[in-house]
């Protein structure tokens, strides 16, 4: 067991005691949390067109990387083949990705991806 102490005030006071497997399970990018909602909206500003595309894809991306699922994006984390045991939590993330996508765009646009079976770019 890892335990964090209180650096700042050079006194020992532990602020939280943590596992490796819980560390296993934060660093984990097919982990998902059970607060994730895939309605929540990601990003403040929704995507609109191409006068903000720079900006959304920016907070997007940041707000993935918060979540660890950046790599389901850029494609370093693959879809397994069919029968691999990692397919079934590789499509939950995929949904949830898509879902938070979706729920940051223009409707028109959205219209455009809803049916596309993968997040990755």
């Amino acid at each position: 067991m890892t335990t964090l102490e209180n650096s700042t005030s050079g006194n020992s006071n532990t602020l939280a005691s943590i596992t490796s497997s819980d560390i296993d399970a934060l660093l984990n990018p097919f982990m998902l949390h059970h607060s994730i909602i895939p309605t929540t909206n990601l990003v403040s500003t929704p995507q609109i067109g191409s006068n903000n595309y720079s900006s959304w894809s920016r907070a997007m991306m940041l707000a993935l990387s918060g979540k660890n699922k950046v790599g389901f994006i850029t494609g370093t984390i693959k879809k397994p083949s069919e029968g691999n045991y990692l397919l079934s939590a590789w499509k939950c993330n995929n949904d949830a990705i898509a879902s938070w996508i979706i729920n940051s765009i223009s409707k028109e646009i959205a219209a455009s991806l809803v049916y596309n079976g993968s997040v990755m770019r």
